[in-house]
């Protein structure tokens, strides 16, 4: 299945997806499912916090010295989101990490809250 969002997830904060479907086979059965997404910029590891962990995991994705869970990569180094990874990803991780202009707060020790 693919999600698409109508908007931005909120920084920092859990966005719940909730869906509600009916199963093709064995009778249409109802099926109801929900995911929490938290979004931190320069969690590039997923872990929930952004800390020195992240940067081993950029430079692991964009060396192609290790891969993600699901997805590719780029979901995750691609920090400037132009759709490859490239030396400029760093650029952005770094000043995500530091909040340096263009980004309007330093990241680094920032965490998600807990979990719905």
């Amino acid at each position: 299945a693919t999600l698409t969002l109508s908007d931005h997830l909120a920084l920092q904060e859990w966005t719940t997806v909730s869906v509600q479907a009916r199963a093709q086979c064995g009778g249409g059965e109802a099926l109801a499912d929900s995911i929490d997404i938290g979004y931190l910029p320069a969690d590039v590891d997923q872990s929930g916090a952004v800390s020195p962990f992240d940067l081993l995991a950029f430079r692991r994705f964009a060396n192609d010295l290790a891969s993600p869970e699901a997805g590719i990569p780029a979901d995750y180094a691609d920090t400037n989101r132009d759709g490859s990874v490239s030396p400029f990803d760093l650029l952005v991780f770094r000043q995500l990490i530091n909040g340096v202009a263009p980004a309007t707060r330093a990241w680094a020790g920032i965490a998600l809250p807990p979990k719905p």
